[in-house]
């Protein structure tokens, strides 16, 4: 179909449901995203909008050598392709060019942006590389430059130009001839202008470097990047997932600069896993979904990121959609500089829309706590079920924890919480040397959340949550964490106890699973 965006026609197709959560493909002058990659990304729950960028396929056309735009129109014309679809943020792909559009898109418009999925792309644009960047490989443009100029007006000699150019631009060995003399074929038949397409992109003009501000991208982001990439070489994906904070650099390996079949499920998956959603304040969280069947969503504890209870999750999502989130400041979500418990609540709410509007939720420790908050506060829950909820402490640890990360003491604030549950000192000391030590210093900061939210009780919100709610406790857990369980249980309206036999504070998939099925499908 055609759109109109800022006053010019782009050329857009969509796959897959509007009601899931919508991914847009930025591809540059060369075949991109094939259908088949389109129907595969749709049919994991996702409304994947594709478009052709200005002088690339079916979109408005201008005179070769004359580009009628900018860089910066081009990430314009982005945010109007969203606002055409009534997207107020999208999962953005950016392959190549559109690379660089995806980058700008995540600077420029960051409310846009839910995640970031670059693929052979680069952090400056056409021109002289920074020092530490691989340029171009000579051999590759002096074939280029040699290469004779098509008969621009000759379907068959513009098939043949592309299809040289395919090869030119692939890894030496896996180059599926067949294959990518069809795509040079569509390629050909889809563009209104080959020649604006191949000198127009090129020759446009870029504008200011952006290469310094990529630090500011705060979006879960993912780099792909081909080791055998001659037109972009693989240190440019290195330099790019460096430049931009938290950056997982997936290398693909025997990918040249293309995205053939091959490396499509690698893409698929960085696309998928994590989801991000954005929640009122700005801040992203890394939301994985799983299974089929009602909505659940988990909200774990202190020391714990969505990978940390995967084994639960994934047992879980054999009877339920499965929601499990980092909470903020943990794992791949993002953070902000002042912290309170509203923000977390606002978190839940954000996941509970994903989730489609309404869900179960599990919480656990004190996510269970926030998750009684959340409850009286009104979110949409429909059921929810409490692992544990820990007494009330004074606030004096929650103070004292935040005075020895505003020291950069982590591991001692790691240490000072681990005796506060109850911990030996002497295992404390051994468990220095542990291998998941660092993983817990790194989330240290993020015990000042926990000890904020357990500094109030689960009983004083319990009245007000009407839902059915389900107390879990382990029988061989300590008798305050029972007695907690049970205080919360006698003061919800609608809640009920369950003590499960030898069970600690751990929670234990083949045991805990079965009590939410019970409980969740009355």
């Amino acid at each position: 179909m055609n759109i109109v965006v800022n006053g010019v026609d782009l050329n857009a197709e969509t796959f897959g449901s509007k009601s899931d959560p919508p991914v847009l493909l930025i591809a540059g002058v060369a075949p991109g995203f094939e259908d088949v990659f389109c129907e595969r990304l749709a049919a994991r729950s996702r409304f994947v909008i594709r478009y052709d960028i200005r002088d690339t396929g079916r979109s408005v056309s201008y005179p070769p050598g004359e580009p009628g735009y900018t860089l910066r129109d081009l990430v314009a014309d982005a945010a109007g392709v969203l606002d055409a679809f009534d997207c107020e943020t999208a999962h953005v792909v950016g392959l190549s060019v559109g690379g660089w559009i995806a980058q700008l898109l995540a600077l420029d418009h960051p409310d846009r942006v839910t995640s970031l999925t670059l693929i052979a792309a680069r952090s400056v644009a056409p021109g002289p590389v920074d020092p530490d960047l691989p340029d171009h490989d000579p051999e590759l443009m002096r074939e280029m430059m040699q290469a004779p100029e098509p008969d621009w007006s000759d379907r068959d000699s513009l098939v043949e130009h592309a299809h040289a150019d395919a090869r030119l631009f692939a890894a030496a060995a896996g180059f599926d001839e067949p294959v990518e003399q069809a795509r040079a074929e569509r390629l050909v038949d889809r563009t209104t202008n080959m020649k604006s397409a191949l000198y127009n992109v090129a020759s446009m003009n870029s504008g200011d470097r952006w290469r310094e501000r990529l630090r500011d991208i705060t979006v879960p982001t993912v780099v792909l990047h081909g080791t055998e990439d001659r037109f972009f070489p693989y240190g440019n994906g290195i330099a790019l997932a460096d430049d931009i904070p938290g950056a997982r650099l997936v290398p693909l390996d025997g990918v040249g600069h293309e995205l053939p079949a091959r490396a499509c499920e690698a893409v698929l998956e960085a696309v998928v896993e994590p989801t991000g959603v954005r929640s009122q304040d700005g801040t992203v969280l890394a939301v994985e979904k799983s299974g089929d069947g009602p909505p659940l969503v988990i909200v774990l504890g202190a020391f714990n990121s969505r990978a940390t209870h995967a084994d639960f999750a994934a047992a879980a999502a054999e009877h339920f959609t499965v929601y499990n989130y980092d909470r903020r400041g943990r794992g791949e979500s993002g953070d902000a500089a002042e912290y309170s418990v509203d923000l977390e609540v606002q978190d839940l709410a954000a996941v509970l829309a994903a989730a489609g509007g309404e869900a179960a939720v599990f919480g656990y420790s004190s996510g269970a706590v926030l998750a009684l908050r959340a409850a009286a506060e009104g979110l949409p829950i429909s059921q929810l079920v409490l692992y544990e909820p820990p007494p009330a402490d004074s606030g004096a640890l929650a103070a004292r924890l935040r005075e020895l990360i505003a020291d950069g003491r982590r591991g001692a604030a790691v240490e000072l919480f681990q005796v506060s549950i109850g911990l030996p000192e002497e295992l404390v000391v051994q468990l220095r040397d542990a291998p998941f030590r660092p993983g817990l210093e790194a989330m240290a900061h993020t015990l000042v959340y926990d000890t904020t939210i357990t500094s109030e009780s689960g009983v004083e919100y319990a009245a007000a949550v009407t839902v059915p709610a389900r107390v879990l406790a382990g029988g061989a857990s300590p008798s305050t964490l029972q007695e907690s369980a049970r205080a919360v249980a006698d003061a919800l309206p609608n809640g009920s106890l369950e003590v499960l036999p030898d069970q600690t504070h751990d929670v234990v998939a083949a045991v805990v699973v079965p009590e939410l099925v019970r409980f969740l499908a009355t």
